[in-house]
């Protein structure tokens, strides 16, 4: 796993290579609303994609993590389907739910059940490069995505450089992000993490759960500042030692966020065994997001390793799949 996560700053590289050569896409119709359809490791590639364009795409965006797709979906939909093996059950019954509505429909995948389905309906399709774990592939599908709404003239091309610029950024900092990853793993080993980020980040808040749960077997748990606030704050009422809080912050959110996570933070911090922060380094979205993004990574592979667990492996995801195939 550490090279794969190692490696995450070349496959930015090799993604965008791989979207220069995707052809214009047009679609048969007018597109007046998108979907993205994707699960795990395939699917956090989605979110950020929908994070990144909110305020560059004219059009309603949703993500699908599920199997089904929206009732208004219909033949002015764009789906863009993203299985990295090709055979997501999930994403492949939004495929075919999309076709009966019509939706003009774009695949991302290694192959599989899902770029068998998209030759035999002539749907666009890319190509990324196989044989690894979903999760390690983040560059590759968040990359196509872009791109994809790039190629339909949805978005601009500036995405490129501010990735490029992320690329520079994870390259320079990678012995410090490996270092702070492992400080931190020590810390939090025993305990159950809890992740806070707020509203314009959390996404990454969920890759850090999602990583940790896959990579190290852990439980890990993240909610919103401030929507926490509303609720969750009020847990913290006793002591509990079996926790640890994690905060991802961005000094450029509003003056009143920051207060509550600093806030919050007097009432958390006695409560908890450790509680760290995090703050974003970079000055574009995606230094910050990928900088963050690849600190969780080393985070998770380094837990594993403190907990002696493969963190390849992924016995009970793979039962459960072969459980639901027959």
């Amino acid at each position: 796993m550490d090279k794969y996560i190692d490696r995450f700053p070349e496959q930015l590289i090799e993604a965008l290579a791989i979207g220069e050569q995707i052809p214009e896409i047009i679609a048969e119709r007018p597109i007046t609303n998108i979907l993205i359809s994707g699960m795990g490791g395939s699917g956090i590639g989605g979110a950020f994609v929908q994070e990144f364009v909110a305020d560059k795409l004219s059009l309603p965006l949703v993500i699908v993590n599920d199997y089904t797709i929206p009732a208004n979906a219909g033949e002015n939909t764009l789906l863009i389907c993203c299985s990295y093996s090709g055979n997501t059950e999930e994403t492949l019954s939004t495929f075919h739910l999309a076709v009966e509505k019509k939706c003009f429909v774009v695949c991302i995948t290694t192959g599989g059940k899902l770029k068998e389905l998209a030759e035999d309906n002539k749907f666009p399709i890319v190509i990324i490069p196989g044989g690894m774990p979903p999760r390690t592939c983040l560059g590759y599908s968040l990359v196509a995505q872009l791109y994809v709404l790039f190629k339909m003239g949805f978005i601009t091309d500036d995405f490129i450089t501010q990735i490029k610029r992320a690329t520079d950024l994870l390259l320079k900092f990678q012995s410090e992000i490996k270092t702070i990853a492992k400080s931190t793993a020590e810390k939090i080993k025993d305990t159950i993490p809890v992740i806070y980020a707020a509203a314009p980040i959390q996404n990454i808040a969920l890759r850090w759960k999602q990583q940790i749960n896959e990579n190290a077997k852990m439980h890990c748990f993240t909610n919103v500042i401030p929507e926490m606030n509303h609720n969750e704050l009020v847990a913290y009422y006793e002591r509990n030692t079996n926790l640890s809080v994690i905060y991802l912050r961005d000094k450029n959110v509003s003056k009143q966020i920051n207060k509550r996570f600093d806030l919050c933070a007097e009432l958390i911090r006695p409560k908890v065994l450790v509680m760290q922060e995090f703050y974003a380094e970079g000055t574009t979205h995606f230094e910050k997001l990928l900088y963050l993004v690849h600190l969780g990574d080393w985070l998770s592979f380094y837990l594993s390793e403190l907990h002696t667990v493969d963190a390849v492996k992924i016995q009970m995801l793979d039962w459960l799949k072969t459980e639901l195939e027959n």
